[in-house]
C-alpha cells in the first residue's frame, strides 16, 4: 500500500510504515500528480478533499487528522467508495487551553469586566465548545451557549441560546462552529457586520473556528472604533494569507495552532492509525503514545484576586504572547500575498509541541490557587 501523508503531521513514517509505502508531501502542494500515486491519503485542513483531487485515482482511504473536515467533499467520497476517517476531538482540550490563555491576556488589560463575573457566548456546542463551557463554569462564568443543530437533533445537555438573545448579552464571544456552507444550518458569514453590532459595548472576541464564519473586516473596523476592546485571531477568512488590517487591528494573532498541543498531536495521528486498521481489517494495536511528562509550575504569589490570579497562571501554562511576537515578526518579512501564504504555512508545520495544560501541576498549600488550576485545567 503506498500511503501518502501531510509532511507536517508527527512522527508519520514511523506510525504508517507498517501499512506500506510512506512518502511525504507539503499538505498545500498535494495535487493530482501526487494522488495518483498513493492508495491512502493522511491530510490536515489544508488539502481539499474532493473529486478534483480523486477522480479516476487508486485511493481508497482518507485520513484527516483534523477535528474540522470542512475541507472534505464527504458526500463524494461516500459516492466513490472511499472510506474516510477524521480525528474528531481530539484537538479539543489544546483549543480550550487556547482560549482560557487568551482570557487571561484580556483579563489582565482589564476588559473582561468582573472576572469571573462575566457572561460568556460559545457559538457551537460540538467537542470543542462543550468542554470550553464546562471549564468556564467551574472558573464561575455565566455560560450561554448557541447550537440550533444539536438542539434540533435532541443532543444538548442544555438549552440552546437564541443567537440574538446570546450576542446582546456575552460580554466575551468564543467562536466554535464549523464551517458549513450550504444547508438550513449554513455558517459561512454568519457573525457578518450586523451581528456583530449586536454585542455589548466593548466586548471580546476569540475566533478558533473556521475562516469564513467572521467577517474579518466587520470585527477589526469595531475593533478599531473601540467597540470591541479586545480580538483574538486564529483562523482567518482568507486564509492562509491574513488580512494585514485585520492582523494590525486584532490584539492576539496566531497562524491557526490553537489546536497544536503535543497530546492532541499524537490523539490525532493515532485516531487515523487505528481508522486505517479497521479499514483494513487488522486488529487495532496499542499505539497510544505515553503521556506527556508532567512539569511543575513556579510556586505562585500571594493570592491577588480572582482576575490577577487567573491572568498569572494562563500565563504560566501558556503564554500565548510569545506566539502572537513570532507571527507578526514573520509576517512582515514579506510583502507578497504568495509569500504571506508560504510564510503562514511554513509557521503551522515548524510549530513547536506545546505541551497542555494537562502537563502541568502546581505545588501550593493555598486552597484558593488548588481550586483555580483544577478549574482551568479539567477537562
Amino acid at each position: 500500500m503506498n500511503i501518502l501523508v501531510d509532511d507536517a503531521i508527527p512522527a508519520a513514517a514511523r506510525c504508517f510504515s507498517p501499512f506500506g509505502h510512506v512518502r511525504s508531501v507539503p499538505g498545500h502542494l498535494i495535487g493530482r500528480t501526487e494522488a495518483a500515486w498513493a492508495d491512502a491519503l493522511v491530510v490536515r485542513s489544508v488539502t481539499r478533499i474532493d473529486r478534483h483531487l480523486l477522480e479516476d485515482t487508486d485511493v481508497m482511504f482518507v485520513g484527516s487528522a483534523t477535528a474540522g473536515v470542512d475541507h472534505v467533499d464527504q458526500d463524494w467520497l461516500r459516492q466513490a467508495g472511499i472510506s474516510f476517517a477524521a480525528a474528531s476531538g481530539a484537538n479539543a482540550a489544546a483549543v480550550c487551553d487556547y482560549v482560557l490563555a487568551a482570557l487571561g491576556v484580556a483579563v489582565e488589560r482589564g476588559v473582561t469586566g468582573n472576572w469571573p463575573d462575566t457572561a460568556v457566548g460559545i457559538i457551537g456546542y460540538g467537542n470543542v465548545g462543550s468542554k470550553l463551557a464546562r471549564r468556564l463554569e467551574q472558573l464561575g462564568c455565566h455560560v450561554l451557549v448557541n447550537d440550533p443543530p444539536r438542539a434540533a437533533r435532541g443532543t444538548m445537555d442544555r438549552a440552546s441560546t437564541p443567537l440574538s438573545d446570546l450576542l446582546g448579552r456575552a460580554q466575551v464571544l468564543s467562536l466554535h462552529t464549523p464551517l458549513v456552507g450550504r444547508g438550513t444550518w449554513s455558517t459561512t458569514g454568519l457573525i457578518d457586520a450586523r451581528r456583530l453590532a449586536d454585542l455589548p459595548a466593548r466586548a471580546v472576541l476569540i475566533q478558533t473556528s473556521r475562516g469564513g464564519i467572521l467577517d474579518d473586516q466587520a470585527a477589526a473596523r469595531l475593533r478599531r472604533q473601540g467597540d470591541l476592546s479586545f480580538m483574538a485571531m486564529d483562523v482567518w477568512e482568507h486564509e492562509p494569507v491574513p488580512d494585514v488590517v485585520v492582523m494590525d487591528s486584532a490584539d492576539l494573532v496566531t497562524p491557526h495552532i490553537a489546536g497544536y498541543t503535543a497530546s492532541a498531536k499524537r490523539q490525532s495521528v493515532t485516531a487515523i492509525v487505528k481508522a486505517l486498521e479497521v479499514f483494513l481489517g487488522r486488529s487495532p494495536g496499542e499505539w497510544d503514545s505515553p503521556p506527556e511528562k508532567v512539569s511543575v509550575l513556579p510556586s505562585p504569589p500571594p493570592w491577588p484576586g480572582p482576575g490577577p490570579a487567573f491572568s498569572w497562571l494562563t500565563q504560566q501554562l501558556y503564554d500565548i504572547r510569545e506566539d502572537d511576537r513570532w507571527m507578526r515578526r514573520a509576517m512582515t518579512a514579506t510583502d507578497s500575498a504568495a509569500g504571506k501564504g508560504d510564510v503562514f504555512h511554513g509557521l503551522r508545520k515548524r510549530y513547536g509541541t506545546r505541551p497542555g495544560f494537562d502537563a502541568y501541576r502546581l505545588e501550593t498549600s493555598d486552597a484558593r490557587w488548588r481550586a483555580l488550576f483544577d478549574a482551568i485545567t479539567r477537562p
